[in-house]
């Protein structure tokens, strides 16, 4: 299972890598079009195929920065270090980079003449920085429900066992393999809200006690009455647990 996760976060990756690789060879010559020698003396006047080149030049420059960024994160991702993925995703990466990135992109801005590039440039930035709010505002939410989950796990795994089985005669070492793997699936899915995906939930690799129905009613009975009716959870905390119980509840039982 291991093996088969390192090749799919390898095939996720390989677009992104591609791209970088393409623009790699290009590099030198984007760079050093953003950074004129101070010494140089021009020859003659700029003309539009200048300036079309230079604004070709800002552009793939941007590009490059962040498509480098992709890479590296997409190539570590691939190789699939625990550690590293343990306690981060991709998403949290971009945040951690915006700070990098972002006084490049103002930089870009401040020294371009053309204005329809600095558009184009604006536009970007104004991209980027909705791209941050909105995964920051996601990430709060997910630790939020992260935090919630861990505290009321062994709780939530009772009621829902109790709920599962209220009808049901079982012998007691069935109730109890039932209610650890119930508290198993709650711990995945308190992982993934840290970690920011849903592979952690592949790896619980569970010996079911009962036939699949069971877990349905446990999880459903879970997310519906003690989640999505939570007043102490916001919108947004419902809607990251709900993302993780439903794949739960489709994809891995």
């Amino acid at each position: 299972m291991e093996k088969m996760n390192r090749v799919i976060f390898l095939l996720k990756a390989l677009p992104v890598v591609v791209i970088f690789l393409l623009l790699l060879p290009n590099s030198n010559r984007i760079l050093y079009a953003q950074t004129p020698s101070p010494s140089a003396t021009p020859t003659s006047a700029p003309n539009a195929n200048q300036n079309q080149s230079q604004s070709l030049s800002r552009y793939e420059f941007l590009t490059l920065i962040i498509g480098t960024v992709s890479a590296i994160g997409a190539i570590l991702s691939g190789f699939g270090f625990a550690g590293w993925r343990k306690s981060k995703s991709l998403e949290v990466e971009f945040l951690k980079l915006v700070p990098v990135i972002s006084p490049i992109i103002e930089r870009l801005i401040d020294q371009t003449k053309d204005e329809e590039e600095k558009k184009r440039l604006l536009v970007i930035k104004k991209d980027f920085e909705d791209k941050f709010l909105r995964l920051r505002k996601q990430k709060r939410a997910s630790q939020e429900a992260r935090k919630w989950l861990s505290n009321n796990r062994e709780n939530l795994a009772d009621q829902a066992v109790a709920h599962a089985l209220a009808n049901e005669s079982c012998p007691q070492n069935v109730r109890d393999k039932f209610r650890l793997n119930i508290n198993r699936y709650l711990y995945g899915i308190q992982e993934s809200l840290d970690i920011g995906d849903f592979d952690f939930l592949h790896e619980l690799d569970i010996e079911e006690a009962l036939t699949k129905s069971f877990y349905e009613k446990a999880l459903n009975f879970i997310l519906e009455e003690k989640v999505s009716k939570n007043k102490n959870l916001s919108a947004d905390e419902i809607t990251e647990m709900k993302k993780y119980f439903d794949y739960t509840i489709q994809n891995v039982l």
